[in-house]
């Protein structure tokens, strides 16, 4: 009797144990498997860099530069803090920089164009780019993501923009500039270094015209002996 009612204890709590394990399996299944799980989104990294050609020593210049993204394709996915169709942000010296958009989920293909902004009044030192991207991100049917940029319709792989500066030229002077220069030069008020060297000038000048002069009549003296001579022996 005793052993009956041991092998009946044994088979009760086998049957608890399987009924907590099956109660276990199906909540789990219930509020685990079953439930669903959202997975974070797919991202695309469009790369892009920026070169400054600048003069070396030049200090003050224009070092940070913006650039849009404007999607082409109706409902494309822009990066975050677009607005409207367009996403503006900024490079700072020669860096590079990569701008990270949710990659869309229904197949196709997504067109999108990067490009400068040139800032109002710029000086015509700069030179900017103006080179206009086309950026396709295509999605195919198993959900492969293919990022493809284009250059006036040309394959390119690291795409970029260079901004230049040439120093400007002196500007000519002005008349007046030049009237000061002169004038500038001119001996000042109380300055008597100029009129002694104009006094020697004009001393120096006068005695060489006396030389002339004298050498002249000199000249003229000599020869009138001869012409006398000859019109005695014809006479």
């Amino acid at each position: 009797m005793k052993v009956m009612m041991q092998r009946k204890a044994r088979r009760t709590g086998t049957v608890h144990v399987m009924v907590l394990y099956v109660t276990l399996i199906c909540l789990s299944l219930l509020f685990g498997v079953c439930r669903p799980v959202s997975a974070a989104p797919a991202e695309v990294s469009v790369g892009v860099h920026q070169t400054l050609d600048y003069p070396a020593g030049e200090s003050g210049l224009i070092k940070k530069w913006r650039y849009s993204l404007e999607r082409k394709t109706p409902g494309a996915p822009l990066p975050e803090g677009a607005e409207g169709d367009t996403y503006v942000w900024s490079m700072e010296g020669n860096t590079a920089s990569a701008i990270q958009i949710v990659a869309p989920v229904s197949p196709g293909s997504y067109w999108y164009q990067m490009r400068q902004e040139v800032p109002e009044g710029l000086s015509a030192s700069y030179t900017t780019d103006s080179t206009v991207y086309d950026v396709c991100v295509h999605v195919g049917s198993e959900g492969a993501l293919t990022l493809i940029y284009y250059d006036d319709g040309m394959k390119v792989v690291d795409p970029g923009w260079t901004v230049g500066y040439t120093k400007p030229l002196p500007k000519p002077q002005k008349p007046e500039g030049i009237i000061s220069a002169i004038a500038s030069a001119l001996p000042q008020t109380g300055d008597m270094s100029w009129f002694v060297m104009g006094a020697a000038a004009l001393l120096a000048f006068i005695g060489v015209c006396i030389a002339l002069v004298g050498r002249a009549i000199s000249r003229q003296k000599t020869a009138l002996p001869k012409n006398k001579g000859a019109n005695v022996d014809e006479n």
